[in-house]
């Protein structure tokens, strides 16, 4: 139980600087989300 709570937090770590696109699920570090310039190019997203 103990290593899935510091997963949880490293993965919250991860997730606060970083965003996610909504057409592929990537996430970018220092990105505040969206759609990533991939799915905007194939029109995913």
């Amino acid at each position: 139980m103990k290593d899935l709570k510091k997963k949880a937090i490293r993965l919250w770590h991860v997730v606060a600087n970083s965003g996610q696109c909504n057409g592929c699920g990537g996430v970018f570090d220092n990105w505040n989300g969206g759609v990533c310039d991939a799915c905007k190019a194939i029109g995913r997203g």
